[in-house]
């Protein structure tokens, strides 16, 4: 074993380097305390062996040993004044090495010199000395083997050379036998103990390569999460604007007189793009969630008529797959209120209906309200097939699906039970699963009533309004010529007058034509070509030049399919009106029925608003 190479093995050249580092450390950091009991030790035998040992050989081995300390305790100065980067030199250790020999040597000398031939009390001394010394030793330098080996050996020859001068021959023998076992057994106990600092040390420096590696290892991730992101928001936002044109057409289409089948035709049309809305929905909740753009805006409510109704909205899918849907009710909750936001809570009510629905394929799902304690438990029970409690943990992360035995044909992307949990934070709601496998799961969502009710007021629910927006002048700006078209016909449909255009340049130029300031600027969020020769703009600093040229702070709507979140916080942080691509029609009209305070009917008589 050489003095560059640790003494456990390591197949790490660096840990192997920091290893040496930490070696060559520690022996000069204990260095100094062995000078000094060096220099006290000899002068405290010489002084009791003044009277049996000739003056000029305890001389000669204070005077050896003084000066051997001396030298080291420059050694160790010249060491602690090196720069950092160069304590690893492997230079530093043979020099160590050296002087350890020397100070070996030097009590060598000791037992030599000083041995007294016709007094065995004094050579009992003088041996437990040098053994005391070899003890020493091991605490000093046993972090690194081989310089407690050239340090000890010395000290144990001069003890033997001083034993063997003794003349009692019984007295000899005992005394070699027992220093030589001392001796073997300092060496096992030394090797045993650098093994085990060292190994300490070792696993000091892989426990740190480890976490480094982990941590590359996550950073991969985190990028490669971030990647996924962009890409999902790329192609969320490229395939919004075919089904946002899609959705407005079929809503125009629908208004039109048609033979029955073709109206059956567009029903399927618009079951269709509703299904493929829900998936964009789900992934802009996501991004909407991350932006922290969705801030809850609590009002106090009825629980009772809120969760009859979403019960009632989902026994027809239920009711469609063979399922029964069952509701309780707490007698206790009859006249119940809670104060949280009713759009997000009913998000996750949904979506928790939803999923025990989609995953079940016989028996039923209990929708049930309790009590406990001075809140209230919601719960949504399935008899499905249950999860594995491993995978508990697992199923609220996004993309999640544990391979249902359904054959639905819409299943999602695994986003609903991550929404759940991100809405439940963010209201702070309590949210456990319960399952076991081949009997079902249940859902529980615990909440606060609120004790102080306040009629609600009304609240939209899925509708689809009919507007009149005769004699309203709107501005539409959008890059896509179809989503321009599109948006033109259906405000048409509804008795608006409406100006197009694909650019900002375009727009200004047929604003010669408006025989007056427009009601209404509706303008995509990314927008091509330029600002009036200046440079590449968006939705916002199109509307606040059109503002400009009209000198009017004309109300605007800012559309966009975007699901990055920096987008998304620049966008409500203009505070604009932000809807989200694909744009229902429903959604707009009410937005618009608001603006402009104009009545608003729907066939059923319903109006709804999803967050």
């Amino acid at each position: 074993m050489n003095s560059a190479t640790p003494q456990t093995d390591t197949n790490d050249p660096d840990i192997a380097n920091s290893l040496r580092t930490d070696q060559i450390s520690q022996l000069y950091a204990t260095a100094p305390i062995g000078y000094i009991g060096t220099v006290i030790a000899t002068l405290a035998t010489a002084a009791v062996l003044r009277d049996r040992v000739p003056d000029h050989l305890s001389l000669l081995w204070i005077g050896v040993t003084v000066l051997v300390a001396m030298a080291r305790g420059v050694l160790s100065w010249r060491f602690a004044r090196c720069p950092a980067e160069q304590k690893s030199d492997s230079r530093w250790m043979r020099w160590f090495q050296i002087s350890a020999f020397a100070a070996g040597c030097g009590w060598g000398l000791g037992g030599i010199l000083m041995f007294v031939p016709d007094s065995i009390r004094h050579h009992m001394m003088l041996d437990l000395l040098l053994l005391g010394m070899v003890t020493a030793g091991i605490y000093s330098y046993a972090i690194h083997l081989r310089t407690f080996v050239v340090y000890a050996a010395p000290i144990m020859v001069g003890g033997f050379v001083g034993l063997s001068t003794l003349p009692d021959l019984e007295w000899r023998g005992y005394l070699m036998f027992t220093s030589t076992l001392y001796g073997v057994t300092a060496l096992m106990f030394a090797r045993i103990l650098s093994r085990s600092l060292n190994n300490a040390i070792l696993l000091k420096y892989q426990n740190a390569a480890l976490a480094e590696a982990l941590g590359q290892k996550s950073q991969l991730a985190e990028q490669a999460n971030i990647a996924k992101s962009r890409f999902l928001a790329a192609a969320s936002h490229d395939l919004r604007q075919p089904v946002h044109a899609l959705g407005l057409f079929l809503a125009s289409l629908n208004r039109m007189p048609l033979p029955a089948p073709a109206l059956q035709t567009v029903a399927d049309m618009e079951s269709c793009v509703a299904a493929t809305n829900d998936l964009f929905s789900s992934i802009l909740d996501i991004s909407r969630l991350d932006a922290g753009v969705i801030q809850p805006e609590p009002t106090t409510f009825a629980l009772a008529p809120f969760a009859r109704r979403i019960v009632t909205e989902h026994q027809l899918i239920a009711r469609g797959k063979g399922l029964g849907l069952r509701f309780h009710l707490s007698p206790r909750l009859e006249q119940a209120y809670v104060h949280t936001d009713a759009p997000l809570l009913e998000r996750v009510l949904r979506n928790l209906l939803q999923n025990a629905i989609r995953y079940t394929e016989t028996g039923s799902v209990l929708f049930a309200l309790r009590r406990r304690g001075n809140g209230l438990a919601i719960d949504v029970i399935d008899t499905g097939p249950g999860i594995p409690d491993h995978l508990l943990s697992d199923i609220f992360q996004e993309f999640v699906q544990l391979a249902p035995q359904t054959h639905e044909r819409r299943q999602g992307l695994g986003l609903g039970l991550s929404i759940v949990r991100r809405l439940g934070d963010l209201l702070h709601y309590r949210i456990d699963v319960a399952s076991r496998v081949g009997h079902g799961t249940r859902f529980r969502v615990d909440m606060a009533l609120c004790d102080s009710p306040v009629p609600p007021s009304a609240h939209a629910l899925n509708a689809a309004p009919e507007l009149s927006l005769q004699g309203r002048l709107v501005v539409v700006l959008d890059d896509d010529p179809v989503i321009v078209r599109a948006l033109t016909t259906l405000l048409s449909s509804w008795g608006a007058q409406v100006h197009g255009g694909h650019t900002y340049d375009e727009l200004l130029a047929e604003a010669a034509a408006f025989n007056r300031c427009p009601d209404l600027i509706i303008s995509d969020f990314h927008l091509q070509g330029t600002l009036s020769q200046e440079a590449v703009i968006d939705g916002i600093a199109a509307i606040s030049r059109l503002r400009d040229e009209f000198a009017e702070n004309i109300p605007a709507i800012l559309v966009t399919g975007e699901t990055d979140t920096r987008q998304l916080r620049h966008a409500y942080s203009s505070g604009l009106l932000v809807l989200h691509k694909p744009l229902q029609p429903a959604l707009l009209a009410s937005h618009l029925a608001t603006l402009f305070r104009e009545p608003v009917t729907s066939p059923d008589g319903n109006a709804n608003e999803a967050i």
